[in-house]
C-alpha cells in the first residue's frame, strides 16, 4: 500500500516498506508457484497486516508452519511465517490451503525490552547467528 506514510527517498527502502510493484498476495502466488515440492517459503511482515499475510498464504496453498512474533518494547510490530506447500499436494494449487486443526507454532521473538534496551531473546539469536548488536546492551 503504498499510499499509507512517506515514501522513503531511498529507492531500495522505498520499494522494502511500500507495495509499489504488486500487493502481498501478489508476492506470496508468485512464490508459492515457484517453490520446490521440499522448499520453504519465509514472510515478514508489519503485524497490522498479519490477517491479510495469512489470507494469502491460504489463498496460494502454503501451510504455515510456524509464526514468529516480534515484539518492540513490548509490542507486537512484525509477525513472520514459515511455510511450504501441504504434504498431500507438494505442487502449488491455489487455494488448498490445509491447515493443522491447532494452527502454525508460535514463537515469540522481543528485541527490545520496555527501556529500550536490547532483549536477552534478541541478544540469543544475534549470539546464535555471529551477529551480536554493538556490545548487546545499546539502546
Amino acid at each position: 500500500r503504498s499510499t499509507i506514510g512517506a515514501l522513503p527517498p531511498h529507492t531500495q527502502r522505498r520499494h522494502c516498506r511500500h507495495e509499489m510493484r504488486g500487493g502481498v498476495q501478489d508476492f506470496v502466488s508468485l512464490a508459492a508457484s515457484k517453490l520446490k515440492p521440499d522448499g520453504r517459503f519465509v514472510i515478514v511482515h508489519a503485524a497490522a497486516r498479519e490477517h491479510d499475510v495469512e489470507a494469502a498464504l491460504s489463498e496460494a496453498g502454503l501451510l504455515a508452519e510456524r509464526r514468529v512474533d516480534i515484539l518492540f518494547r513490548g509490542v507486537k510490530k512484525s509477525v513472520c511465517f514459515s511455510c511450504r506447500l501441504p504434504s498431500s499436494t507438494r505442487r502449488y494449487t491455489p487455494g488448498s490451503f490445509s491447515s493443522s486443526s491447532s494452527g502454525p507454532d508460535v514463537v515469540v521473538v522481543r528485541v527490545q525490552d520496555e527501556d529500550g534496551g536490547w532483549h536477552g531473546d534478541y541478544i540469543e539469536l544475534c549470539r546464535a547467528m555471529n551477529m551480536l548488536p554493538d556490545d548487546g546492551r545499546s539502546k
